[in-house]
């Protein structure tokens, strides 16, 4: 933060490329929702790589904490890695991870919700020194 500047500016926020890295991996380990429903619209649907139809009607689930949890996606998925979601590596994932969920049923509140998430943990750290506490 500049020095002179006495709260965040959306810019400023928006910049904060290592803290959307650590939020990222914070709702992967700990997602809000473990699955995510929809139903098939088209008349018929081809998995994409499979033999599978779905046809028009069908309720789909998908196992979202199943696939966060899963090393085929995230290499020790139990340990907390920010890096996963570096820019070198997001292209990845970006079909895996789907905290807000995807198209054209995603949360229209995304973008309000990170901003809000980086407002507060930017002055909680600005603003509080913290320390590890060991539990025994």
């Amino acid at each position: 933060m500049e020095e002179n500047m006495t709260q965040w500016s959306y810019n400023s926020l928006s910049n904060l490329k290592y803290l959307d890295q650590v939020i990222s991996e914070s709702q992967r380990l700990h997602p809000v929702n473990t699955s995510l429903s929809r139903q098939c619209t088209v008349e018929k649907f081809k998995l994409p790589g499979t033999e599978i139809w779905i046809p028009r009607g069908t309720h789909i689930c998908i196992p979202t904490f199943a696939m966060y949890k899963d090393p085929k996606y995230f290499p020790e998925p139990d340990r907390f890695n920010p890096d996963r979601f570096s820019k070198e590596k997001s292209d990845q994932i970006s079909k895996i991870f789907l905290p807000f969920g995807e198209g054209p049923r995603q949360c229209i509140a995304k973008r309000f919700a990170l901003i809000e998430v980086k407002s507060v943990i930017s002055n909680l750290i600005l603003n509080f020194n913290f320390v590890p506490c060991l539990v025994v």
